[in-house]
């Protein structure tokens, strides 16, 4: 019986391997123009002949397991080498709703009886649009039943809630937010003013929801302080938000925020696809104590072979001494801080690990550089 089971396996083994190879072997390769490249989509995988990156255009390779067993052909695609201004910059950032997000819901109020959630987004009461949470509490306030025409994920719904009467007016019982605001780092600016930031998406603090966006602005921020992180307590960057406005948000998307700014002659860096992201020694550009964008030695420990655009698209740990000392390694207010790796912008810091802020997740420069595609 051991016997039949051990030759079962030993059968199937080689097709498990080729069938894990075929799917985690990317079906197109994106190259810059006189791009130096490896011709590995991965360490088992090798293209069957070279790939000339000295002129744009598209062929076919076959990818082989080992350089020998065939798995799948592989469209390869050399497009013009792209410049961008790497920045690192600390920005502060003010976005406005569209509509008005409910934050909260009182455990015996009109709103939760009305069949009202946490992180639905109000759009208007009894047919007007609302602007802010002034003019929805003055309407609630005046008239003891109300209509609201709420927006839940892909859902438009009407509701009608029956206020309690107070002394100084009716009340349904829900917590409303129609802004929110923050710092973090402005990761590049492209010739034409677009700019990418973050790296994630700016959410409620109460939600955890991306704030549905209807205009924002940036604006300079002066870094006062660095709160270090340690295991279990992510730390931040304190600053204070400056008046100027320098920039507009057009989107807040959970692969960051963008929009234009004035562009930036200086920093010029050649933009790298997801696969010329390799494991090794990198640059993190940040600004941490308000001197100035510096650059720091960090490891890009793991790179996602995954091609569905996210924001977590390797791993890296901080390994600058000088970093450490100052932040303990990725604090809030980081997120967005430019990755270089041999002397191209490669991505962007998003996440830390709040085990270990030593560590932390980055998104593909290539993946924020679609948003502003979708935008225009």
């Amino acid at each position: 019986m051991k016997k039949n089971i051990c030759r079962a396996i030993t059968a199937l083994l080689p097709i498990t391997i080729i069938t894990a190879v075929y799917t985690i072997t990317p079906s197109e390769i994106v190259l810059p123009e006189n791009a130096r490249y490896s011709a590995y989509p991965n360490g088992f995988v090798r293209l069957a002949s070279a790939v000339d990156t000295r002129a744009v255009g598209e062929t076919e390779v076959k990818a082989e397991l080992f350089g020998a067993f065939p798995i799948k052909t592989v469209q390869v695609s050399v497009v013009p080498e792209r410049y961008v201004s790497v920045s690192g910059e600390v920005i502060g950032v003010r976005i406005y709703s569209d509509g008005i997000m409910v934050t909260g819901i009182e455990n015996t109020g009109a709103a939760r009886l009305a069949g009202i959630k946490k992180g639905d987004v109000i759009e208007k009461i009894n047919g007007i649009t609302l602007d802010s949470t002034e003019q929805l509490a003055s309407v609630i306030s005046e008239d003891e039943v109300n209509t609201l025409t709420i927006r839940r994920g892909e859902e438009r719904l009407e509701i009608t809630v029956r206020g309690r009467n107070k002394e100084d007016g009716y009340s349904v019982g829900m917590w409303v937010r129609d802004s929110a605001a923050g710092i973090g780092t402005l990761t590049y600016i492209a010739p034409d003013g677009s700019y990418g930031a973050l790296g994630h998406a700016i959410c409620d603090s109460d939600t955890e929801l991306a704030v549905p966006l209807s205009k924002g602005t940036l604006s300079p921020c002066r870094i006062s302080s660095v709160k270090a992180g340690k295991s279990g307590e992510p730390g931040e960057l304190v600053g204070a938000i400056g008046s100027e406005v320098t920039g507009s948000v057009l989107e807040n998307s959970e692969l960051g925020i963008y929009g234009k700014t004035a562009p930036l002659d200086e920093n010029l860096f050649p933009i790298a696809t997801r696969f010329l992201v390799k494991e090794g020694a990198a640059q993190l550009w940040c600004d941490v104590d308000g001197t100035g964008t510096k650059s720091y030695a960090i490891t890009i420990d793991r790179v996602s072979g995954s091609s569905k655009p996210n924001n977590k698209s390797m791993t890296i740990t901080v390994t600058d001494p000088e970093l450490l000392a100052k932040t303990g390694g990725i604090v809030q207010g980081m997120s967005g801080s430019p990755i270089i790796q041999n002397g191209k912008l490669v991505g962007a810091v998003t996440h830390v690990f709040v085990n270990d802020p030593t560590r932390g997740y980055g998104i593909f420069i290539e993946n924020m550089l679609a948003e502003v595609e979708k935008i225009k």
